[in-house]
Order: C-alpha cells, then structure tokens, then sequence
C-alpha cells in the first residue's frame, strides 16, 4: 500500500454563510501527513461579530460591553486516516469556540462558546461536548411571512433524494447551556430564556433530550391583550419534539386576575383557563380577553369572545361555548370560511341548524364568525362578522313553509330573497319487521 507524507500551510482562509450570518475570517492551515495519516495541527479562525441587537442590551443581567469589542475565536485540532477505501472512516477532530458567531442577523443573533470532539470510527458518528450561550436573540418571522404550502413540493437539479437507507449509528452526547442573556421574541411570546438541554443517542435510535428551559420576565400576548408569564417551563424527557409544557400566563392589574394555564406535552397541550377568584370558564374567558364581566358586553364583544374561545381553546372550547351561548342566550353559533351573506343562495353553502362548530384551520380574513337566536320555531335573527375585516350583516330568515323561505340581510351585504326549496326522488321505504 502506497504511504503519503507532506506539510501544508494556509493563512488568510474565510468562510462564510450568509443565510445565517456567519463569517470566519483570517483563518491559519498547519497539518502535516505522515503515513497516510493527516494531522490537523491548527485550523483556526477569526469569528467576526456583528453589533449586539438592542434588546439583548437593553435587557442583559450582565455587563456584555466587551462581548463584542473583539473578534470571537474557533480552533480546530485532530486527525484523520486517509488511506484508500478507508478515508475518513477513523477520524477525530477536537474543536473549542470562544464567542463564536453562530447566527449574525438581525433577527437572530447568537454567540456561543465551549468545546468538544467530533469523530468517526467504525461507521459511527460521535459528538460529545458542553456548549454556552454568550448571549442570544432570536425572533421568529410574523406568521403573516409568505411561504409555500405544505404540499408544494421544487424540484431542483441536484436535489433529488437519495433511496431511502437505514439511519446512521451515533454517539452523541452533547450538552447546551442557554445562559442568562438569551432573549425569544414571536407567536405572542416575549421572554428571557434560561436553562440548559442535554441531547444524547446511541446506535441508530432517535435523539433524545433531557433537561429544562424556563421563562423568565415574559409576556405573553393574545387577542390584543398582554399576559404575565409566572411559570413558563419546558421539560425535556425523551424525543427533542415533544417536550412537557408546565405555563401559567395571567392578566395583571383587573380586580379580577384571569389568564391561561397550559400543561401536557407539545404535540397535546390541554389548555385550561384560570382566574383570581375563581370563576365559571365563559365568564374567565369575558375578563381575560376584554378586561370586565359578561354582564358589561355587547353584540361586537360577544363576536371576539366566540373568536377567542375557538382560537386560543381549539377542539376543547365546546364547554366554554356551551357556556356562553346560555349566558348571551344565543342558539346558534358557527365559525365557517366562505364570504359575508353568502348564506342563502347567491353562492353555495351549508350550515347545521341549532349546532355550533369551529373551525380554526383556515387564515382569520376568511373566517366568518355568526351568532343566532331563535325568535320563534320558523324566525331566526342572526349576526354575522368577518374575522380581520370591517364587514358584518344582520339576518332575518323566516321559514313561511317547508319549502319557502324569506332572508333579509342589511349591513355590508343589503338584500331581500325569497327561496323555494324541491326535493328531489322520493324516500327509500324502511322495511318493516313483524
């Protein structure tokens, strides 16, 4: 087997990715290859630092003035077999980062120090290492950002997926301290986060994490409203995504405290509304999104408490609905997608009478929220109200027989139909059993 030897020297090397931010510059090259064997001596680089965002500074627990005042640091050092039909195969690399400019944008900022050792021997990936967080911020987009839906699928040349193969065996071990200067903004949630995760894996099994993530000094907002995080906690015990949800949000400042309590996990979260003291769900509901009691609301108030039960409760909002159609004395209630006063005829629709449903799946300007109340058996007064838009009518339907119905609409929609309704075919007979 041929045996290769040199040395190799490199100086002012940069690399840089620009989707994060990241820009490693003045970097130095001393290996030497001796026997097939390549040892890096020294790979290191200058990590060039961006300005801190203003509200890691306006908010820091400790004096980060020197953070930034010079460039941070990556130094790389190992060895890798380089022998034919077994390249790379037996490798280690030892790496240390010192304020290392990990993302450098203005909306995700994050310097992060610590060491470790990444290696591959025997077809197994290894990571161990302990890591730190200098200080972080880290917004997430506006959920209104553009973005391809879930089923658009772009093929590039290039890009195509390779057949599926069985997992890669790992050995990981690697442990993440957020410190005490690590910001989130985004979803409603403003918040210091702290804590620390450790991310382990064997074999070929998934990676699994352990560990917890608090917030602290954080608001949450919703529904125009801003809510005081007294307990927002992350626990880590098993798969990376799914961890235990252990929140507390409460409205400060109203003689009566109400908010939201959220426990399970990440892929169940059981939603619970609380309040100081303790009320009936609809009425905690009333104080948490407008501040005062049912017996102060009006028709507008009562459309953005339907809205509000069904956005921030989803599948389990059919009590706290049950609850307020007795409390407005409501029959009718119904969160659909479709155009104001379409009902009736013009365009098609459908709608359950006497049921209540919600739907939360759609975007908010194509929702439509209706509240009904029954007058009499064939009279039906409702109100009905675009989510987002300036746009809402009230209804008078009345059924003059079985087949006939007059709708009246006046508001953004003004109109008068008269709707004759044919069945067609003719009803299967049930057999009878003697």
């Amino acid at each position: 087997m041929p045996l290769a030897s040199g040395r190799f020297r490199g100086d002012n090397l940069a690399l840089r990715l620009p989707e994060q931010g990241l820009n490693l510059a003045r970097g130095e090259l001393d290996v030497d290859l001796r026997d097939n064997l390549l040892h890096i001596n020294r790979l290191g680089f200058d990590s060039l630092l961006q300005p801190m965002p203003r509200a890691i500074r306006l908010d820091a627990r400790d004096d980060l003035s020197g953070l930034t005042a010079k460039p941070g640091r990556l130094e790389i050092s190992g060895e890798i077999r380089v022998d034919r039909g077994s390249a790379g195969e037996n490798a280690f690399l030892d790496f240390k980062l010192d304020r290392l400019g990990a993302f450098q944008l203005p909306d995700q900022w994050v310097a992060v120090s610590g060491n470790g050792r990444l290696s591959l021997k025997d077809g197994t990936l290894g990571a161990v290492g302990k890591m730190a967080v200098d200080a972080g911020y880290w917004q997430l987009a506006p959920s209104g950002t553009p973005r391809l839906s879930d089923d658009v699928v772009v093929k590039r040349p290039g890009t195509e997926k390779p057949a599926a193969s069985l997992r890669p065996k790992l050995e990981l071990d690697v442990s993440t301290d957020l410190g005490r200067n690590f910001l989130f903004n985004g979803a409603g949630l403003s918040s210091r986060l702290a804590g620390s995760i450790r991310i382990t894996a064997h074999g070929r099994d998934l990676p699994r994490a352990s560990g917890t993530i608090r917030a602290r000094s954080g608001r949450f907002e919703a529904y125009g409203q801003k809510l005081e995080i007294e307990r927002g906690i992350l626990s880590f015990n098993g798969l990376l995504d799914n961890p235990g949800l252990d929140v507390r949000a409460v409205r400060k400042g109203l003689s009566v405290e109400p908010g939201v309590q959220i426990s399970g996990s990440a892929q169940r979260p059981v939603i619970r509304l609380i309040s100081d003291p303790e009320l009936p769900d609809a009425e905690k509901l009333a104080w948490l999104v407008l501040g005062h009691g049912p017996e102060q609301m009006g028709a507008g108030d009562a459309t953005l408490l339907f809205s509000a039960a069904g956005g921030l409760l989803g599948n389990d909002s059919g009590n706290v609905v049950q609850q307020l159609k007795k409390t407005f004395g409501f029959d009718e209630f119904g969160l659909r997608q479709g155009n104001i006063g379409d009902t009736g005829g013009r365009q098609p629709t459908s709608r359950v009478a006497g049921g209540n449903s919600i739907d939360t799946a759609g975007t908010t300007g194509q929702q439509i929220l209706s509240v009904g109340k029954r007058l009499t058996s064939n009279a039906l007064v409702s109100y009905e109200q675009t989510l987002g838009r300036a746009e809402g009518i009230v209804k008078l339907t009345v059924n003059l027989t079985r087949q006939i119905a007059v709708i009246g609409r006046a508001g953004s929609d003004n109109a008068l139909d008269i709707f004759y309704t044919l069945t067609f075919g003719r009803a299967e007979k049930k057999p009878v059993v003697e």
